[in-house]
């Protein structure tokens, strides 16, 4: 759209304005998180081009029906912050806090069972929800992907993929514990119960965790 309006329009972007689009129209393409930047640097620009195409009129009166949407927008706002979970009448109740591949049982699991010493190697997403379950337990990385190093990553991958030499990374970072994904992670799992060095302690539909053994 933006395109189509500088074609039949005299509007043209300015250059600091063309730089941010196509900066995060690339990041857009890479990676998903990306799009709705894309979308906040979009939205001004495409704007100034509309406005070129329809030049704007004499504000009117304000309208009772623009103030009710204010008003309903507004109220919409309010009943979706987090607070009201669980107290609001069907069918303005919001869902619940976690989706179905949280790993809730798993969490409450892994944070009896570990001790303070415990080194856990989970799924990234995992990690982010173990940061707010049981914060004393550390996490390899989590899904602020920018925070890690690319040789962690790499590393991650590894292990998550099963490499040749998955376990002696595990060995390095001094693992203690698996909280890995049956959905994301299936060739770890499958890894980690053929390993005479990790036990099976906990699995469930979302998860499965594993300790090392005794060497």
């Amino acid at each position: 759209l933006l395109l189509a309006l500088t074609a039949v329009t005299a509007y043209r972007p300015s250059l600091d304005q063309v730089i941010p689009l196509v900066a995060f129209a690339l990041a857009a393409l890479w990676a998903h998180r990306a799009i709705s930047w894309y979308g906040f640097v979009l939205m001004p620009v495409l704007a100034e081009a509309l406005h070129a195409a329809w030049p704007s009129r004499p504000s009117p009166r304000r309208s009772p029906a623009a103030a009710a949407l204010v008003v309903l927008l507004g109220l919409t706002t309010f009943l979706s912050l987090p607070w009201w979970r669980g107290t609001l009448p069907a069918p303005l109740a919001p869902t619940a806090y976690f989706a179905g591949t949280t790993p809730v049982a798993a969490m409450r699991f892994l944070c009896e069972e570990a001790g303070e010493g415990a080194r856990v190697y989970q799924h990234q997403a995992f990690a982010s929800y173990q940061i707010w379950a049981c914060p004393r337990l550390r996490v390899f990385a989590d899904t602020r992907l920018e925070l890690y190093p690319q040789a962690l990553w790499d590393d991650y991958l590894a292990v998550e993929q099963a490499r040749f030499d998955w376990e002696a990374i595990l060995d390095r970072y001094r693992i203690t514990h698996l909280f890995l994904s049956t959905y994301y992670q299936p060739q770890a799992i499958r890894a980690a119960r053929a390993s005479p060095h990790w036990q099976e302690i906990y699995a469930d539909e979302v998860a499965v965790i594993f300790v090392r053994r005794e060497r």
